[in-house]
């Protein structure tokens, strides 16, 4: 396991021991069988799943406040590739198409983010509570090369990081799919100029971006890891580690959707690098009352604040937000 122990990572499930810690934990009573199972499911493969995270009766209320945001929100951020621009210029049901944070104006959302076993399991994976961030919805398959989100989801330091991946609703072959290979979270450190883990487009290039993107797959196969596919049913939820490989299969049936949403979220106490960029929408986690913690890097969604998780019917509170120019995702 190549990157066991990799000096970019600050979290007890990447040291030499982290199994030995989980069954100490165990023991202790830190942690139920049922986590444990998970966890250390998690630090020899790079992922979990926990099946039925996430209520379906949330979730349709969610997919519900997405329609209505696709009809009255223009001001909402979306990416389409590698282009970043408001709801309004963009097209939502397409491959590559991601709708921008949006449990910065959905009380529901966050919720999800942080729905019970979800947020248990990030708290046991990182030693103390989450904060999300860079959150990506999605209609359609995304069709994503596989990559590593350390290599776009800068943080400080650069593996205190994990994702989620939340079906909205049942996942069928050949929708697009998420798609990974088991294990790529110890392949090793891949480093770009300056020893460091994340690529800078301006700085680094593209060459050695897709030398990147074909590393992957060259590991891979040398371990002879297969490619594996993940056909949810709604309200499964994937945790995956911050170096694990994962991408958006080819989307072979056009009529199908792939509802889901995906959310990274970091320790409390590390730093996503945008918190130091003088012009980001926010370079602090604000917390909701509920004590969920949250930020964004886009420009503010008009005048609107951050939800509050557990008060739907309350105007919440204001979050303070500066301009500042998208970071690639």
């Amino acid at each position: 396991m190549a990157n066991i122990g990799s000096p970019f990572s600050p979290l007890w499930i990447d040291k030499a021991d982290a199994a030995g810690q989980a069954a100490a934990k165990r023991e202790q009573g830190l942690i139920s069988e049922d986590e444990f199972r998970l966890v250390s499911y998690f630090i020899a493969n790079g992922y979990c799943i926990i099946e039925n995270a996430v209520d379906g009766e949330l979730i349709d209320a969610y997919l519900a406040e997405v329609q209505e945001m696709f009809a009255t929100r223009p001001d909402l951020w979306v990416t389409e590739g590698p282009d970043v621009k408001r709801l309004a210029e963009a097209q939502v049901d397409r491959a590559l198409t991601k709708v921008l944070d949006t449990y910065m104006v959905s009380r529901r959302a966050l919720q999800i983010a942080f729905a019970p076993a979800l947020e248990r399991l990030l708290r046991i994976i990182f030693g103390e509570p989450a904060a999300v961030h860079q959150g990506l919805h999605f209609q359609i398959g995304s069709t994503q090369a596989i990559h590593q989100d350390t290599a776009y989801v800068v943080i400080k330091p650069a593996l205190a990081l994990a994702a989620a991946w939340v079906a909205l609703e049942d996942v069928k072959p050949g929708g697009g799919e998420l798609i990974y290979y088991r294990g790529s979270h110890r392949f090793g450190d891949f480093l770009y100029p300056g020893d460091q883990r994340h690529w800078r487009t301006d700085a680094h290039g593209h060459e050695i971006h897709d030398h990147h993107l074909a590393w992957l797959h060259t590991e891979a196969a040398e371990r002879g890891t297969p490619l594996e596919y993940f056909w949810p049913k709604k309200g499964s939820v994937l945790i995956w580690h911050a170096d694990l490989a994962h991408g958006g299969a080819p989307i072979v049936n056009s009529h199908y959707t792939r509802k889901s949403i995906v959310f990274h979220y970091c320790p409390l106490s590390a730093r996503p690098a945008y918190f130091d960029n003088p012009g980001a929408a926010m370079s602090e986690f604000r917390t909701a009352p509920e004590g969920a913690y949250c930020s964004s890097y886009y420009p503010e969604f008009s005048e609107r604040a951050a939800p509050s998780a557990d008060a739907p019917d309350e105007e919440p509170k204001s979050h303070q937000a500066n301009r500042k120019e998208p970071e690639a995702a």
